[in-house]
């Protein structure tokens, strides 16, 4: 089973980085800022694993 958590968390992003994940998340039709940050860290994970 693959269970989800939500965690509140806060932390600071440049405003730059934050208009760019905006904007991929409009480019890539994602559900929202925390599900394709979820997934940059999953890839991201990956590839330092490896």
């Amino acid at each position: 089973m693959n269970w989800e958590r939500k965690v509140k968390t806060s932390f600071l992003i440049q405003q730059k980085n934050i208009d760019r994940l905006d904007e991929m998340v409009n480019q890539l039709n994602a559900k929202s800022r925390s599900t394709l940050l979820d997934a940059i860290i999953e890839n991201a994970y990956r590839d330092f694993q490896e």
